[in-house]
């Protein structure tokens, strides 16, 4: 649940799930240490591999999924979505543009933000708006929400993820999530 004031709570079908919470999108190394430590095995780790820009190897402060298909939920950020194909050597991140294209929100208004690391633009939800249903694309089969409260009451950001076999996962993360604040 994060080292700082931001943080998440991961649920699979309503049981909490810890071992989501503070780590990779695909890695679950660091899940057996104490939430605070995590962070810092996973950039120790990353530092040491040479890694540093892989995003999805970085911890993520909650992860939505078990197998090829997983969301990242990050600080105030708008979900990521990725998918690691049978045969390749790293997932695929499907971008923002995509999802906003495949939706039909290319005339709205979103604030992106320009991550030189990997050049992607990415969303950073500060126009708000409420419970909001939609596809990725190359996702078929599951269903996404998210919602987003730009007054900052807690819970200020929530995903959801429902797989194609019905299983729900749920992930409320943002500030006041981290630093020993509990569920």
């Amino acid at each position: 649940m994060a080292y700082s004031d931001y943080g998440a709570f991961v649920f699979r079908d309503g049981e909490r799930r810890r071992d989501k919470e503070d780590v990779g999108v695909y890695d679950t190394d660091e899940a057996s240490l104490p939430s605070g430590a995590r962070i810092y095995a996973n950039l120790l780790k990353n530092m040491d591999a040479g890694t540093m820009y892989d995003w999805w190897r970085h911890s993520q402060h909650g992860v939505m999924g078990d197998g090829d298909v997983r969301v990242a939920c990050y600080k105030y950020m708008f979900p990521d979505f990725y998918i690691w194909k049978k045969g390749d050597d790293a997932p695929t991140r499907i971008s923002f543009d995509a999802i906003a294209r495949a939706n039909g929100w290319e005339d709205e208004e979103f604030a992106v933000e320009y991550d030189e690391s990997d050049e992607e633009l990415y969303c950073n939800w500060e126009v708000g708006y409420e419970l909001r249903d939609f596809t990725v694309p190359d996702l078929d089969g599951y269903l996404f929400s998210a919602w987003h409260d730009p007054d900052g009451t807690a819970p200020r950001q929530v995903a959801w993820m429902t797989e194609p076999d019905g299983t729900v996962w749920e992930c409320a993360y943002d500030a006041e999530y981290g630093a020993g604040f509990e569920w």
